[in-house]
């Protein structure tokens, strides 16, 4: 079974203060256990939250989190257009349009999963129970805030993910597992995937590099992917790119090439103020 491991900031004594996460997406319901892209429209209705509270987010600490304990989904200090985000899995210069107030106003959700679902959903791995989690995100958005989206190719920065000039450093699934030590850090990001596509370490990178990253390899077989990155507390964004270029390439072989490309965004037409709870 494929797995992926809850990628966090975590401080010296273990606090969370900003959740990532890996944005592929499922279409198909839990049943079918088939993957595609989260930003392709589906006719099939979508799982839903069983119940989901919004409410303004009060005064007081500003720290960012979106966690999904067993059975729920929480999100603290978010906009609209965050949840957006993460709902369809695009950076943030992959949407546009939408109301003023969705990138300032700010909200706590809380929602619950049904338990006969979450039971079935407890049998996946979490990189899969967060592709459920994903859709019955844009479920709610477009019960509770109308949202209404549309999908426009855009020439953008983006980033090609490209064989490094010392080869590639890939495994073939069942090949035995180098234990390359992991550089000091106090802080980690990791993606431990079992045979599959280049296409899905795009899709993790993407979010991070905050910009597309489009797999441009040459390389169409599945290999087991593991990526382990220590990054130091207090890094700014630069830095943790840094690092990041730096163990794709150390560890696999790959790198980052920046270029300008025609990519899918989202342009948000619909979006009002979440109905009551």
């Amino acid at each position: 079974m494929n797995t992926v491991k809850v990628l966090c900031w975590v401080s010296r004594a273990g606090h969370r203060t900003l959740l990532f996460f890996l944005a592929y997406m499922a279409l198909a319901a839990l049943a079918l256990g088939q993957g595609t892209d989260a930003r392709q429209e589906t006719t099939a209705k979508l799982p839903e939250f069983e119940v989901a509270v919004i409410k303004p987010h009060p005064k007081g600490p500003m720290i960012t989190t979106i966690e999904w304990p067993p059975g729920r989904f929480e999100a603290t200090n978010v906009t609209a257009k965050i949840l957006v985000k993460e709902a369809f899995n695009v950076p943030d210069d992959q949407i546009s349009g939408g109301p003023d107030w969705a990138e300032s106003q700010r909200f706590d959700v809380v929602a619950k999963i049904a338990d006969a679902q979450w039971a079935e959903m407890s049998k996946l791995d979490s990189h899969r129970q967060y592709q459920s989690i994903q859709l019955m995100l844009q479920s709610l958005l477009r019960e509770r805030f109308q949202l209404a989206i549309r999908h426009k190719p855009e020439k953008l920065m983006s980033y090609a993910l490209v064989v490094a000039k010392g080869g590639a450093k890939l495994r073939v699934p069942e090949a035995p597992k180098r234990t390359d030590p992991l550089d000091s850090g106090e802080s980690f990001l990791t993606i431990d995937r079992k045979d599959v596509p280049l296409t899905e370490l795009a899709n993790f990178l993407s979010p991070h590099f905050k910009r597309a990253v489009l797999d441009q390899t040459g390389l169409s077989g599945k290999y087991d992917i593991s990526l382990q990155v220590a990054i130091p507390e207090g890094s700014s964004s630069e830095e943790v790119e840094a690092a990041m270029s730096k163990a794709l390439e150390k560890q696999l072989g790959l790198t980052l090439v920046s270029r300008r490309e025609v990519v899918d965004t989202i342009v948000i037409e619909r979006l009002e103020q979440p109905s009551e709870n």
